[in-house]
């Protein structure tokens, strides 16, 4: 934990012979910590979240809006929403330490950001987020997200349009699974957050929780920051990596279709036979399928989706 007094040493002059003091300074504003993460998402640590594959990151958006019952008007403000490379929808909520909801109130926020996310946010709602971070060009948006997950396979060769629309529905999968990782960042963590962080993290098995540590260094006219996270012991890491990484395509009609209840199946035995006739197709992933219809611009875009416990669809 940073305290204030804490400093770091920088070795300068071509020798090494001058050295220069940086020491912790406060940050003045939340609102500094949040913009540094918006523009540089690689201080999250993802190096070392997962020090074997390090995370990489999709800044979605700031202020991501939550409601907190179905067509409620009134709506939570999340600080900070990414996505990984294995489409890990990952809730960042930030404190000052001088702020004292750091305690323990913030705990308590945080879980309300996941619980509502998950019940009121719709399939594709995350990729309109990204997309409204980009000023709608949805072009850029699938630049970036072919080039987060150009080293990650997806259990087959795939082109980079279809490569992209895979990974959004794995975002919406697992959102609708409920996996996803919950980020308290701050300049210090105080002990009382660290122990509930790991308490979290070590009991919950769809959910990754940790804490990072960014205190800010300063002096001679130098600006420093050096993140640290916290609250996970290695079993849980191997643990969580694990469960979070990217599953094989494993769901076929034959399986889906006999594990619906005898009510379902007929309405989807209609279904999937009309939704895999031209211009529609049908792309089985390992929980249930996708319906696709081609854009304008040639890709396969995603319509609708089934899955074992629902059906979805776009507005």
């Amino acid at each position: 934990m940073a305290r204030r007094g804490d400093q770091i040493f920088l070795l300068r002059g071509a020798d090494g012979s001058d050295v220069t003091p940086l020491s912790v300074t406060a940050y003045e504003f939340e609102a500094e910590l949040q913009d540094l993460l918006a523009k540089h998402p690689s201080l999250l640590g993802g190096g070392q979240i997962d020090p074997e594959n390090p995370r990489r990151w999709l800044h979605v958006c700031g202020e991501a809006s939550i409601a907190n019952r179905m067509g409620g008007s009134r709506a939570m403000a999340l600080d900070h929403l990414f996505l990984d490379q294995d489409a890990t929808p990952t809730l960042v909520e930030i404190k000052r330490s001088a702020d004292t909801r750091i305690r323990r109130e913030v705990v308590g926020q945080m879980l309300d950001y996941a619980a509502n996310a998950q019940a009121y946010w719709p399939p594709g709602h995350i990729r309109t987020l990204a997309a409204s971070t980009l000023g709608d060009d949805e072009d850029a948006l699938s630049e970036a997200v072919a080039a987060l997950t150009e080293d990650v396979s997806w259990g087959g060769n795939l082109g980079e349009a279809d490569r992209v629309e895979q990974y959004w529905e794995r975002v919406d999968q697992r959102l609708a699974d409920g996996e996803m990782r919950l980020l308290f960042v701050a300049d210090a963590i105080p002990p009382e957050l660290r122990r509930i962080i790991e308490f979290m993290n070590a009991q919950m098995q769809r959910v990754e929780v940790l804490g990072v540590e960014l205190p800010k260094y300063t002096g001679a006219g130098i600006k420093a920051l050096v993140p640290r996270v916290i609250g996970q012991s290695e079993e849980a890491r191997r643990g969580k990596s694990s469960r979070l990484m990217p599953p094989a395509a494993s769901m076929t009609q034959e399986r889906f279709l006999d594990g619906l209840t005898p009510e379902a199946r007929p309405f989807f035995e209609v279904f999937i036979k009309h939704a895999s006739a031209a211009p529609f197709k049908i792309v089985w992933g390992s929980k249930g399928f996708s319906v696709r219809v081609r854009r304008p611009d040639g890709a396969w875009a995603s319509i609708a989706y089934g899955y074992m416990k629902g059906f979805r669809a776009f507005d």
